[in-house]
């Protein structure tokens, strides 16, 4: 699926790619190239923030695909938490992809945790 997923991020159905210069693409490839080249974080407090509902998705984007976004999201989320000690995984209900939009105090939240641990104050 991925060389489909690829394109649809970058092309998404009823966009005409060709025809608007300019437009934002997302090198996925290189980005994962650039993950696995990165050496390993210092120690920082984190929080990861986890949506519950699937991705906005146009009628017409592949059903296999978003089937698998659906399955994959959570588990790359899970894989986030362990790269620092008492990371909260933190699980905004009811929103997809755009967290900060549909929970902006959550996000609030989590951000006044990191800096609160950030300056030693165990929020």
């Amino acid at each position: 699926l991925w060389p489909r997923y690829r394109r649809l991020v970058n092309a998404p159905p009823g966009t005409e790619l060709v025809t608007q210069p300019g437009w934002e693409t997302l090198d996925i490839d290189g980005a994962i190239r650039a993950v696995k080249r990165a050496k390993p974080l210092p120690r920082m407090p984190l929080a990861v923030v986890s949506k519950t509902e699937q991705f906005g998705l146009t009628p017409d984007f592949p059903k296999d695909i978003a089937a698998r976004l659906l399955e994959v999201w959570p588990i790359t989320q899970n894989r986030l938490v362990p790269l620092q000690p008492q990371t909260p995984h933190i699980l905004a209900t009811g929103s997809d992809h755009y967290v900060q939009l549909h929970d902006p105090d959550l996000v609030t939240s989590a951000i006044r945790l990191i800096v609160g641990r950030v300056r030693g104050i165990d929020r």
